[in-house]
């Protein structure tokens, strides 16, 4: 259990297992934030969640505030093809809009981090739009290794040591 700001109640972070009665609830937050985007079906996001829910070297990790799902990450082994020498990854952090700014992003990215550290790695790689979100990223021990541009959008990836 982590406590998250303010006067919330306390929010408890669980890599799912596959057959999570949450993972369609995941499916659905980031098949609508990237999924679809990047042309990956409803299906194809819940497809993919449970295979890294059912991972041995990957995580799907889940905030909850009581029985709710508030937020989800992962930790997958690849999140970037160009740059497959760096592993692992945090991936596809996401909070809904209503439950932000309580610590639950915090929250998640501590779970990733011990799920990767009960992995054996020593260092996590996540990359994100530089601006707003390297700095929030920042702000919890993540350094850029590498800048690079995608469809003329910067993107860093950053390094976190464990």
């Amino acid at each position: 259990m982590i406590p998250v700001d303010g006067d919330s109640p306390t929010v408890r972070v669980v890599p799912l297992a596959s057959g999570s009665a949450a993972i369609p609830v995941v499916a659905g937050w980031l098949s609508a934030q990237w999924g679809r985007e990047q042309g990956h079906s409803y299906e194809d996001t819940l497809s993919w969640c449970a295979e890294v829910a059912d991972s041995r070297n990957e995580a799907l990790v889940c905030a909850f505030l009581g029985e709710l799902p508030v937020g989800a990450g992962l930790l997958v082994e690849c999140d970037l093809p160009s740059r497959d020498c760096w592993r692992p990854w945090l991936s596809s952090l996401y909070v809904p809009a209503e439950h932000r700014g309580k610590g639950i992003g915090r929250a998640l990215i501590a779970g990733i981090c011990e799920a990767a550290r009960r992995g054996g790695w020593p260092e996590v790689y996540l990359y994100a739009v530089t601006g707003r979100l390297t700095e929030y990223y920042a702000g919890f021990g993540w350094r850029p290794v590498e800048r690079m541009e995608f469809s003329g959008v910067m993107f860093d990836v950053m390094k976190r040591t464990l």
